[in-house]
């Protein structure tokens, strides 16, 4: 059985990885396109994916990488 789960907004700090899965870039290492090989198949299973740059400055962002770092600090 498959299914359609509905949309997804992917944001991310590098502009680099969003024009290269958008296909504004081409992906030029081997692993990596295998990567956004990975990406794309996943993103059959939603009805909508959009991706966003969110600049390094955002509060956000600030917020999540701290949080990410006290995790992986207490790891």
């Amino acid at each position: 059985m498959h299914y359609t789960k509905g949309e997804v907004l992917v944001h991310s700090d590098s502009e680099l990885v969003i024009k290269q899965i958008t296909g504004s870039y081409k992906v030029k290492k081997p692993h990596l396109q295998e990567l956004l090989d990975r990406v794309k198949m996943k993103e059959k299973a939603f009805a909508k994916v959009s991706y966003a740059n969110v600049p390094r400055e955002h509060p956000k962002l600030r917020l999540v990488d701290r949080l990410a770092n006290e995790a992986l600090d207490g790891c």
